[in-house]
């Protein structure tokens, strides 16, 4: 609040970016185990950066972090539950709300699906120049995709 933000397209598009980070978290199944991600220290950390004169970058550091533990927890099997409704508190702190924006793609969910599917033939018969121009062509149309040991999930910007 003490600084003039200076914004432009590059600056918003990091900043969306950061926030289907964040969406992407709300999508998650929580393993069922006995063992869970901690949250409790990020929490401080949050409460901690904000109690410091509004210091936003740490308080939002902190919410990173903790959604970068909560998919390595998911990851390990570890039951995340509690991180997830950590993280939506502390967005909820700062106003953040955490809709999915409107479809801009044009594209159906089976025409998504289909192009994912032909990025990862690509990918295993590793036509890797094929496979990176899907994913960039998904990413024009506002498809953001994300791969994992479990396969490749994806978003709508």
């Amino acid at each position: 609040y003490r600084t003039n933000p200076a914004l432009d397209k590059s600056l918003m598009a990091v900043a969306e970016r950061s926030m289907r980070r964040i969406r992407q978290v709300f999508a998650i199944e929580s393993p069922e185990s006995p063992e869970r991600v901690e949250f409790r220290t990020f929490e401080k950390r949050f409460v901690n950066a904000m109690d410091d004169d509004l210091n936003t970058p740490q308080a939002l550091a902190a919410i990173f972090d903790l959604v970068r533990d909560v998919f390595r927890g998911r990851d390990n099997g570890i039951d995340v539950s509690e991180a997830v409704d950590c993280i939506k508190n502390l967005t909820g702190i700062l106003g953040f709300t955490l809709e999915t924006p409107p479809d801009k793609s044009g594209l159906s969910d089976d025409e998504i699906n289909a192009l994912i599917q032909q990025r990862k033939l690509a990918r295993d018969e590793k036509r890797w120049s094929d496979a990176d121009a899907l994913r960039e062509n998904l990413a024009d149309a506002g498809i953001s995709i994300a791969d994992s040991s479990d396969g490749t999930t994806w978003s709508r910007e």
